[in-house]
C-alpha cells in the first residue's frame, strides 16, 4: 500500500510508515509475487480512493486481501489490514470459493 504525501495513515491502525527504497521495494514485492504464485493467484493493483472518490493512494494484492478505507474527521486515514488469515482460508480452499 502506498498513499500520496499529503495523507497519513490513522496512528490506531497496524500499518506504519517505513522508508522506502528501490531495493526495499523490490524484495517487498518478490515476496509478495512468491507467496501468491504458491497459492496460484496473482498480486493486482488497486487505486484507493476518499469518500468522495479522489485518488489518495494504491493498493496491492491478492483479489481475496480485502479491505476498507475510513477519512477520519482529524485527516487521517484508516485502512484496516485484511484479514490475517487470508492465506490460510486459500490453503483450506484452493479454488477460493468458500466452503460448500
Amino acid at each position: 500500500m502506498g498513499l500520496h504525501k499529503g495523507y497519513r495513515l490513522d496512528p490506531e491502525t497496524l500499518w506504519r510508515e517505513v522508508e522506502m527504497t528501490p531495493e526495499r521495494m523490490k524484495g517487498i514485492v518478490e515476496g509478495m509475487k512468491t507467496m501468491a504464485s504458491g497459492f496460484f493467484q496473482f498480486q493486482y493493483g488497486f487505486e484507493i480512493t476518499d469518500n468522495r472518490g479522489r485518488p489518495i493512494g494504491v493498493w496491492y494484492s491478492i483479489l481475496e486481501a480485502r479491505t476498507f478505507v475510513r477519512m477520519n474527521e482529524d485527516g487521517t486515514v484508516r485502512i484496516d489490514t485484511p484479514d490475517l488469515e487470508t492465506y490460510e482460508k486459500l490453503r483450506r480452499d484452493p479454488d477460493g470459493g468458500g466452503s460448500n
